[in-house]
């Protein structure tokens, strides 16, 4: 897919079945950091108990609530909708992006279709979000990162981050190592950036921090400072002999 841009025009689509709704306010915080959202609408039979707390949500936020019907014989239904709205935004050229919010591979054509037209689709999903899936999208958000009431990294939590601390401590060194000045520095802006371009769907919130500097601060080996101009800049320390 594309690189991550800055979005104007967004549409913000949600499959109720597939996430949680204690994810709606970490969801619309994406949507406030991407752009404008023309349209936010929600997909479920919200006739349904399970449905109520999505009902709530999407009053919060202002959330257009589209009512389908579960019928045994239409499985699909919430997929093929999403897809059909998707697709004629598309059309209209009245959107310049899709915030799609769900986990199924039903969703992979119209993901192919906008990138043939050179428009970014941002996934919101579950961990188990099929890598096929994951990796058609401009960049993968996990839905576990947008949980704010439970947050990983919070001491007690009952919700745990997709992603271990410990394994990025290997990326972080390379990366400080092959990109850092020949004073040993590197500005923290320059670090995220070559972190994005190794993996567009890097997000710190993966592993449990809101960003990248408190994740960067766990890191064994990593110094951490601030300038005098009031920049962030990170080198490594010097093993011990």
């Amino acid at each position: 897919m594309n690189s991550p841009s800055c979005v104007r025009r967004l549409a913000l689509l949600i499959d109720c079945d597939n996430v949680p709704p204690g994810c709606a306010d970490g969801v619309m915080d994406e949507v406030t950091a991407l752009g404008a959202a023309i349209v936010k609408e929600a997909y479920a039979d919200f006739k349904l108990t399970q449905s109520e707390a999505w009902s709530k949500a999407c009053s919060k936020h202002g959330i257009q609530k589209v009512q389908l019907d579960r019928l045994a014989s239409n499985r699909n239904g919430v997929d093929v909708a999403m897809a059909v709205r998707a697709m004629d935004l598309l059309y209209r050229r009245e959107i310049d992006g899709l915030l799609l919010v769900s986990s199924d591979t039903d969703f992979m054509p119209l993901m192919a279709r906008f990138d043939a037209e050179a428009l970014p689709v941002y996934l919101v999903g579950q961990r188990h979000t099929p890598d096929r899936l994951r990796e058609l999208s401009t960049r993968f958000i996990y839905v576990d990162s947008l949980l704010k009431k439970n947050p990983a990294n919070t001491p007690g939590s009952k919700s745990k981050p997709p992603l271990r601390v410990q394994d990025f401590a290997p990326i972080v060194k390379r990366c400080i190592h092959e990109h850092a000045e020949n004073d040993g520095w590197i500005l923290l802006e320059e670090l995220q950036r070559q972190l994005l371009q190794e993996d567009r769907h890097f997000d710190p919130r993966s592993y449990g921090f809101r960003v990248l500097v408190d994740l960067c601060a766990v890191q064994p080996r990593v110094v951490i400072e601030r300038t005098v101009n009031g920049e962030v800049r990170l080198r490594l320390s010097r093993r011990k002999r």
